[in-house]
């Protein structure tokens, strides 16, 4: 195989990686900005059975909303509008 076309390669495989990186950090400062309760944290971990940090996370996954939430965690789909 031609040295170039390894060297190329290895350049665009580290670049792809960086940019991989890059946009998880993204990710986990956008999270980190999301408020959320510590109630509602409290709700979700005692009503999943899982720890608090896994709650937390999927609560900032969620944009802080406890219905979405446990919707996510049991498979539902999400509503729009509460339910009249």
């Amino acid at each position: 195989m031609d040295e170039s076309k390894v060297a190329k390669a290895m350049q665009q495989l580290f670049a792809a990686q960086k940019a991989s990186k890059d946009a998880e950090r993204q990710r986990e400062r956008e999270l980190a900005a999301v408020k959320v309760s510590k109630e509602d944290v409290d709700v979700l971990a005692a009503e999943t059975e899982t720890d608090k940090k896994a709650a937390e996370r999927a609560l900032r996954e969620a944009g802080g909303d406890l219905r979405k939430a446990l919707e996510t965690y049991l498979g539902i789909k999400p509503t729009t509008a509460a339910a009249s």
